[in-house]
């Protein structure tokens, strides 16, 4: 009966405004818990093992975001335990790693929807660990960082299921921690936030898996954190709720990688938290479960405020050129056809302002000096009606 109440009145559980909208959804389907690990396959969620501060878990769950239906699947393959890492390639689920009852594991499991059932794969080489960041890209699944109770760490591996083998990779870009977050947008994967000791991290990196190679960004625009959630939907990416200095945060923040900027969205609309899950599903993210004054069930569904645009789609609305590109010493912007007044602005990756203008409608080229830039990538943005109309890397490469 608990489920029925929830599907009939969700709708009048709404937190939400210009900058998006949560919607409380059904209860998790097991016990109130923090610390699960899941993944995403086709269309539905799944996710398990997690504690409640006295018991381990190993059930797991299917989430469908359309029905708001949760059903029991097979009990994951591991022991019992909390802070996994799980994420998903093709058609499979992987899960692994955390802490159970005996100590910090480093065994990793296949689940397949299609038999419901669960497979042993080459165990993690690393120390076993837990509270590592984890994501998927290209075919690969990521992991790093993490805590064995004794040491923190940075280094960094890939899993390829083609081999079934494990790769060292660069280390994490920034210091050592535990209870980081992260997600993907597009081919790169983005980390931060987390702990070491009792000092808390609000630093975000960029992982291109191409060059093996992490570029810090912007920092996170909240407060420091650890046990933060979070989730990708289009150009942006989603963070937020943890705990800093003993309180339960619920604000949450977007990483729009257009602008290189964080803007601050609603609040969470459950109580703040830590150890809570995040996914997202087409256009939706989903947040629920963690522990704050008390261990959670609550599953919420945010929406965006405004519409999240993919870089192509962006693109095909204008007529804007940039040349030479890579540039030495001078930008030419060329913009053709009948266009509006738009905003030029140009910021290297950390955010920082490099140029700002105002272009009128009836000019049709403007010239940016650069022979003062350090050579490196930059961002270019047209912006009409406080909307990105096109985004840009820009490349400044010049003889030494």
């Amino acid at each position: 009966m608990k489920h029925q109440f929830l599907i009939i009145f969700a709708g009048l559980l709404v937190c939400g405004n210009a900058f998006g909208q949560w919607v409380q959804k059904p209860d998790f389907g097991g016990n109130k818990r923090e610390s699960l690990a899941g993944f995403c396959i086709g269309s539905k969620a799944y996710m398990g093992t997690g504690s409640d501060g006295q018991v381990y878990f190993k059930d797991f769950w299917e989430y469908d975001t359309t029905s708001g239906n949760w059903i029991q699947k097979a009990d994951f393959g591991g022991t019992a335990r909390r802070c996994a890492i799980g994420f998903s390639i093709g058609t499979k689920g992987y899960m692994g790693l955390g802490c159970d009852i005996s100590g910090f594991a480093n065994d990793f499991w296949e689940f397949d929807p299609e038999t419901d059932g669960w497979s042993l794969k080459a165990p993690f080489p690393g120390p076993g660990r837990c509270a590592c960041v984890c994501f998927s890209l290209n075919g690969k699944g990521y992991m790093g960082t993490g805590y064995d109770g004794i040491f923190t760490y940075k280094d960094f591996w890939e899993y390829n299921p083609e081999n079934n083998a494990w790769t060292q990779k660069a280390d994490f870009g920034g210091p050592p921690r535990l209870h980081a977050m992260a997600f993907t947008i597009g081919q790169k994967g983005f980390a931060g936030t987390g702990q070491y000791g009792y000092y808390n991290y609000k630093d975000f990196w960029e992982y291109d898996p191409a060059g093996d190679t992490w570029t810090q960004i912007a920092d996170f625009g909240g407060a420091e954190r650890a046990g933060s959630t979070g989730f990708s939907i289009g150009t942006k990416g989603y963070c937020g709720m943890g705990s800093s200095q003993s309180t339960f945060l619920r604000d949450f923040w977007a990483y729009d990688t257009l602008t290189l900027e964080w803007n601050q969205i609603e609040d969470f609309g459950g109580p703040g938290r830590w150890g809570a899950f995040g996914f997202s599903m087409g256009t939706k993210g989903y947040c629920g479960t963690g522990q704050g004054l008390q261990y959670y069930e609550d599953v919420w569904e945010y929406t965006p405020g405004e519409d999240t645009l993919d870089v192509n789609e962006i693109n095909r609305e204008v007529n804007i050129l940039l040349f030479p590109n890579p540039v030495t010493d001078k930008l030419t912007i060329l913009k053709r056809g009948d266009m509006k007044d738009i905003e030029i602005k140009i910021t290297d990756l950390l955010g920082r302002r490099r140029f700002a203008q105002h272009l009128p409608a009836n000019a049709a080229t403007l010239d940016i000096e650069t022979s003062q830039w350090g050579n490196g990538i930059y961002l270019f943005r047209a912006i009409h009606g406080g909307r990105i109309m096109k985004a840009e890397k820009i490349i400044v490469q010049r003889s030494e």
